[in-house]
C-alpha cells in the first residue's frame, strides 16, 4: 500500500494539470510498483480535490476525523476506469 499526495499553486488550479499528471502517477505505481493498493487522505473544505478523486475512481472510507477525508484506490478499480478511457 502507498500513499500518494500533491499541491499545485493557485494560478494553474482549475486547468486539469493535476488529474493528467495523477493518471499517469497512479497508473506507473499500480504497474511498475505492483501495488493494490493507494491511499489519500483530502481536507474535507477542499472540493476540488475530493472531486479529483472520485474522478479517479477512489472511494471515501470511514474514519473519525471530522477536517480530513480519508480515500482508498485499488488497482482493480483504477484499471477500469483507465483502460475505459483509452478506448
Amino acid at each position: 500500500m502507498a500513499e500518494v499526495g500533491y499541491d499545485l499553486a493557485k494560478d494553474s488550479w482549475g486547468k486539469g494539470l493535476m488529474g493528467e499528471c495523477l493518471e499517469e502517477v497512479l497508473a506507473f505505481r499500480f504497474a511498475a510498483m505492483g501495488l493494490t493498493v493507494i491511499d489519500a487522505t483530502v481536507d474535507h473544505e477542499n472540493e476540488r480535490s475530493l472531486k479529483l478523486m472520485k474522478k479517479l475512481g477512489f472511494k471515501k472510507e470511514v474514519r473519525s476525523n471530522e477536517k480530513l477525508v480519508y480515500l482508498s484506490l485499488s488497482r482493480e478499480k483504477f484499471n477500469e476506469l483507465y483502460i475505459s478511457k483509452i478506448l
